[in-house]
């Protein structure tokens, strides 16, 4: 699934611009992803994220540590949360059968098409 983020160029941040689908591998049946669970994450994880580390900042510098420390790790604590953002969120996509008539987009099919080693045996 985070090949549809990562390879499929498909994505702005954790939002897949179109209504996008796959091919089961093993039966090669049409199926859409379904997002939500995704987004509800992110979003989650951006807000939680955000306030602990605005808290944790403060807790440094009302201990004493320098501002300048301070914002370091907090600047860290934020490009950790991205990147584990980016890692997990997308694990958490749903995948449900094509309806009869549904449009959609499948650019893992064209990725593969293009680079016959993304096929898996």
């Amino acid at each position: 699934m985070v090949s549809l983020w990562w390879n499929g160029k498909t994505a702005d941040g954790m939002f897949l611009r179109k209504k996008t689908g796959l091919r089961c591998p093993g039966c090669n049946q049409r199926l859409i992803v379904v997002q939500w669970p995704v987004v509800l994450l992110g979003s989650a994880m951006t807000i939680l994220g955000a306030v602990l580390l605005a808290e944790f900042g403060m807790r440094l510098e009302r201990k004493g540590v320098s501002q300048n420390v301070a914002w370091g790790i907090v600047i860290l604590g934020i490009i950790l949360l991205t990147v584990v953002h980016f890692r997990v969120c997308p694990r958490f996509a749903k995948v449900r059968l094509m309806k009869e008539g549904e449009l959609a987009v499948f650019p893992l099919d064209r990725a593969r098409a293009s680079n016959p080693s993304l096929e898996r045996p």
